[in-house]
């Protein structure tokens, strides 16, 4: 699978399309309320379900907590004191 760095209603397709190769069935899909992602189920035929809050995808919860602590890391980190000085 790619990445990509716009979030259309074809990246979704594209994306869908993807995963369902690693899908034994059609599964229920639980995601946020992202303007892309009714369009592209329905294209599909997939069922989906958009939730705020609640159980959602676990590898989506473990890139929040992953973002969060990377910024906590870089923000902690003092980049000028690891730098040469030119005296």
């Amino acid at each position: 699978m790619r990445a990509t760095f716009t979030r259309g209603e074809l990246d979704a397709i594209l994306f869908l399309k993807e995963a369902l190769k690693y899908c034994s069935n059609r599964p229920l899909v639980l995601v946020d309320h992202g303007p892309s992602y009714p369009p592209a189920f329905e294209h599909l035929g997939l069922r989906y379900k958009q939730v705020t809050f609640g159980e959602r995808n676990p590898v989506e919860s473990w890139f929040n907590i992953l973002k969060q602590k990377t910024k906590r890391f870089h923000n902690k980190l003092n980049f000028r004191s690891i730098l040469p000085s030119n005296q």
